[in-house]
């Protein structure tokens, strides 16, 4: 088995003579051109190999990428959640041949198995996946929140996991809505304990390589308060004996007969241009910019005053009135 990480959640995995894409995001910027990939990085599209399978995760843009998606062929088999915003996103792209896949429920081709695997997370329908052949197992565990009775089930199903990419991040999308800038303690020991517990040949810290850009650039300080580095320290701090590895893009890892090896920039599609993780670093302290409004189409203050003042009066304002008796929150604002 050939695993390559192509940058952030995009991963090509080769089975014998099966290749296998997951969760595709192949161009930066992504998610509306808010972030872009961390470490920077390139993909040849041209030079991938045919797609035999492409696995999406669960419906997150940063997964779930439609340009990426549109550049892929048609003919290609797709297997995702059950979710209807993808369902709907993947027949209007013209995928013809799209599989529903359930966690637990294991799809075989020959001597090749995809798992996908379950998720606590209630909040969105996702799975990672564990692939299996004659030459080991590979558990990505992409944003998945796993208790212990999904970890023994694969435990029990494959006796071992020679490749793990383990969450590991613990990002502070709370930020969002708080402004809170609280350390992710109960999370990020969980994340620690579930690589305890699944003992890989190898841990990967999977699935987080992305950080904004531009003008919201300053996100980043408040929004990443788990690095790679700092992962792998502490796992490494409660068992030493644990092998561990930070992968960037175009790094590959054969997996051989238990054998699990590194080859650095080994990829003829997909390369690392620059480590810029520093520009990540978890700083709560930092200051927050005031909120300002760029006005991009160029309006007068009376011509603004006129159209809020439209958009208010004829609009929200019944809105709220209408709906006040649902106690919506934001109505109730």
């Amino acid at each position: 088995m050939r695993v390559t990480l192509l940058g952030h959640a995009a991963v090509l995995v080769e089975m014998g003579k099966m290749t296998i894409l997951m969760d595709p995001v192949l161009q930066d910027p992504f998610e509306e051109g808010l972030v872009i990939s961390c470490p920077k990085r390139e993909i040849d599209v041209d030079r991938l190999p045919p797609i035999d399978v492409v696995i999406i995760s669960h419906r997150h843009p940063d997964h779930f990428d439609l340009p990426s998606l549109d550049r892929l062929s048609r003919n290609c088999q797709v297997c995702c959640p059950v979710d209807p915003l993808i369902a709907h996103a993947l027949k209007r792209l013209g995928f013809r041949h799209v599989t529903n896949l359930e966690p637990g429920k294991p799809m075989s081709v020959e001597k090749m198995e995809i798992l996908p695997t379950r998720s606590d997370n209630q909040a969105v329908r996702e799975f990672g996946i564990v692939f299996r052949d004659e030459t080991g197992t590979f558990w990505n565990q992409v944003d998945t929140e796993v208790s212990p009775i999904t970890i023994n089930g694969v435990l029990e199903h494959c006796s071992r996991v020679d490749l793990l990419f383990a969450m590991y991040a613990s990002q502070n999308f709370a930020f969002f809505e708080s402004l809170e800038k609280s350390f992710p303690y109960e999370t990020h020991r969980q994340n620690l304990q579930n690589v305890l517990t699944i003992r890989p040949k190898l841990t990967v810290p999977g699935s987080a390589g992305f950080r904004y850009f531009g003008e919201h650039e300053w996100l980043n300080r408040f929004l990443f308060p788990i690095s790679r580095e700092l992962f792998l320290g502490d796992l490494r701090t409660l068992d030493s004996t644990l092998e561990t590895a930070i992968m960037d893009p175009g790094d590959v890892v054969e997996i051989d007969a238990g054998e699990v090896r590194i080859q650095r920039a080994a990829s003829p599609f997909s390369r690392t241009l620059e480590d810029d993780n520093h520009q990540i670093l978890f700083n709560p302290t930092g200051p927050i910019p005031s909120l300002q409004d760029p006005n991009p189409e160029g309006y007068e203050p009376r011509e603004m005053e006129a159209r809020i003042s439209q958009v208010i009066e004829q609009g929200l304002f019944k809105y709220c009135l209408d709906n006040a008796w649902n106690r919506v929150d934001v109505v109730g604002e």
